[in-house]
């Protein structure tokens, strides 16, 4: 996928700028496309827009947390399908409501952004190969 001219594109939502940059960075080393949203309402709207390949996002984040993201989007006919990995610091209780939402992923912080590049090539691949057939 390195230097791939159609690389798949990846929606990172965080409130947080150092995860943000991070997470950019990591990714568009990997030959990711990357689209950055401080928020859950910004990223709805780019998602929409931008049909990333797989969506990232925290679960704590002012005004509209990522359980409630996850929500809107997968209610979002354009959005409902779109694969997304919850990045969060909280419990054992709150992976459980993740996954429950929708989640594919579900990667504690702190992480090893090796483990979530991984996840994420993952589902590309199951994404993939769901197209192919």
């Amino acid at each position: 996928m390195r230097g791939s001219a159609d690389a798949y594109r990846i929606l990172v939502v965080d409130d947080d700028a150092r995860y943000l940059d991070l997470l950019q960075f990591a990714l568009t080393a990997e030959g990711y496309r990357v689209d950055i949203a401080p928020n859950a309402l910004a990223a709805h709207e780019m998602a929409v827009l931008n049909k990333p390949d797989v969506i990232v996002t925290d679960i704590a984040m002012p005004e509209q947390d990522g359980y409630a993201l996850a929500a809107g989007l997968k209610s979002d006919t354009r959005t409902a399908q779109i694969p997304l990995i919850f990045v969060s610091a909280r419990a054992q209780a709150d992976r459980n409501i993740g996954y429950r939402i929708g989640a594919a992923e579900y990667v504690t912080k702190p992480f090893s952004v090796d483990e979530l590049v991984k996840k994420i090539r993952s589902l590309v691949c199951e994404a993939k190969s769901k197209d192919s057939v």
